[in-house]
């Protein structure tokens, strides 16, 4: 990826009409010393958004809404009971129609 960085930088300051419409996000790893000192670790420029635990969701998912609303996605605090039970019967039809072949 970094051989092409170059090729894609210019690329898009070609195309792009204004610096203002496009967003990056960087993770950045911080460890903290017993004095509370922070010590960074790393910098992401692709930082996984999946979340694998409860606290990655408690992190993770108030991030994502607020990146989409910054852009002018405005996405509501929390979806209806309705909405809920929904995803959760169409994310297990998934689950059950990739593990069984030749249904669906």
């Amino acid at each position: 990826m970094i051989c092409g960085e170059h090729s894609i930088s210019q690329l898009t300051r070609a195309n792009q009409q204004s610096r203002y419409c496009s967003y990056e996000l960087f993770g950045i790893d911080i460890l903290l010393d017993s004095k509370l000192k922070p010590w960074l670790l790393e910098v992401n420029i692709s930082p996984s958004l999946h979340s694998s635990s409860p606290l990655d969701l408690a992190v993770k998912g108030p991030l994502v809404q607020d990146l989409f609303n910054i852009v002018g996605f405005h996405l509501p605090e929390k979806i209806s009971t309705h909405n809920q039970v929904i995803l959760t019967l169409n994310s297990m039809w998934l689950k059950t129609s990739k593990s069984s072949p030749g249904r669906g």
